[in-house]
């Protein structure tokens, strides 16, 4: 079980960051220990300003005290998974382009999941390698699918794993220990994920009542709903942190 409490900043050690459309959240980190302190930021202006300041109000906080490790994850709708034995790095963004838009105006990054022998290749905004850096020895930036599609990767669970976000949520299906799909969807209200797991579930001929469904993060207010539709559902880890706070999970 977690513990919570605000930390002292002399003891804080790692930043999480969970880039959203419309917010960002933080967990400060004593090293090595499950105590955590959590700030999310909600603003509605245009995302390059907001990060600026949540980077003054995270440097205030600290008094300007450098983190030994700032893990930034990006949800968003804008990669691909390309399979490892085809990954070419000068090539990653010509594959992108296929599923996603050019943008000269965002960065490219990849990740590779090499349980899955996959490499996930996606846009980002690339102002955030500059702000970032002067808080903190090293400072990682990934899709959130690169943690999940790792975690996911140590059992290979055959069922629904689902992890909801603010606009967005993740799933990836396991069949016989195979990954069938990875992607993320917008939705709005719970029947929107609902009806993607329908429409997946008849186009990969899986009868979803007799399917598991694995959650992540705060999903308990919604078991009623779908329970009614689905064999079981069941946490996907029993304890969250472990997965390295990869989003942190319990926002919602």
């Amino acid at each position: 079980m977690e513990i919570r409490k605000n930390l002292d900043n002399s003891v804080v050690d790692s930043l999480s960051l969970l880039l959203e459309k419309k917010r960002i959240s933080c967990i400060k980190q004593k090293k090595g220990e499950n105590v955590f302190s959590k700030n999310i930021f909600v603003f509605d202006t245009e995302k390059k300003d907001s990060i600026q300041k949540v980077k003054k109000s995270l440097y205030k906080e600290n008094n300007s005290n450098k983190f030994s490790f700032i893990d930034v994850s990006i949800i968003n709708d804008e990669f691909t998974l390309i399979p490892l034995e085809y990954f070419d790095e000068e090539l990653a963004e010509v594959f992108l382009n296929y599923n996603v838009p050019y943008s000269e105006n965002k960065g490219l990054r990849y990740c590779w999941v090499p349980n899955f022998d996959l490499a996930i290749v996606f846009y980002y905004p690339e102002e955030i390698d500059n702000y970032f850096k002067d808080l903190a020895d090293k400072v990682r930036i990934t899709h959130t699918g690169f943690k999940f599609l790792s975690k996911i990767a140590e059992k290979k669970t055959d069922g629904f794993h689902l992890s909801i976000y603010k606009e967005y949520f993740e799933l990836i299906v396991i069949n016989k220990q195979k990954l069938l799909i990875y992607n993320v969807y917008p939705y709005k209200i719970m029947q929107d994920i609902l009806y993607f797991l329908q429409v997946i579930s008849k186009k990969q001929s899986i009868t979803l009542s007799d399917s598991t469904l694995y959650y992540y993060g705060n999903f308990e207010k919604n078991i009623d709903f779908f329970s009614s539709f689905l064999k079981s559902l069941h946490p996907g880890s029993e304890k969250r942190f472990e997965l390295e706070n990869y989003t942190t999970l319990d926002t919602i």
